[in-house]
């Protein structure tokens, strides 16, 4: 006789009894009256089963190597130290195409006294954290100028060095 096995759920217990064996007709649609849950006693003192996910089967595919990997033990280990390898900045990249707001916000820059933050979002329209990634990454790290910043009783003033 086939085994009967037990699911316990946190709202209710129910019976699950295998298929019959050959020869006898199942209705596999029919579903297993919800029993009673044992004695009333709260949710959180019954019994409670371990939610484990399924078993995996090992795998048949063997591991492939990464794209750029090393192959042998002596190029594995010398490349496992990490190079870092930053890019020189362009200076000829200082000039921009004439009337874009990157060429206008540079004009603005490029005065003796200047440009304030309030100056450059009238131009450009952006918002202020916009304004600073601009300074910050484009005109200082990508173009490579020397962006000089103050505070003024107007706001932040931005002001390219020239050398």
């Amino acid at each position: 006789m086939p085994k009967t096995t037990k699911h316990v759920s946190r709202r209710a217990a129910t019976t699950v009894e295998p298929p019959a064996t050959r020869g006898t007709e199942t209705n596999i649609n029919q579903a297993a009256a919800p029993v009673a849950p044992e004695a009333a006693t709260p949710a959180s003192a019954g019994a409670q089963v371990a939610q484990v996910p399924p078993a995996r089967t090992a795998s048949k595919k063997g591991a492939t190597a990464r794209k750029g990997a090393a192959r042998g033990r002596k190029a594995a280990r010398k490349s496992t130290s990490k190079t870092v390898v930053r890019k020189a900045a362009k200076p000829e990249q200082a000039t921009a195409r004439e009337g874009s707001k990157k060429g206008l916000i540079l004009a603005l820059l490029h005065r003796k006294s200047g440009a304030t933050m309030a100056e450059i979002a009238q131009v450009s329209g952006w918002q202020k954290h916009s304004i600073r990634g601009f300074v910050s990454g484009t005109v200082s790290k990508k173009m490579g100028l020397t962006v000089e910043s103050s505070r003024t009783e107007g706001g932040r003033n931005y002001r390219i060095i020239t050398k």
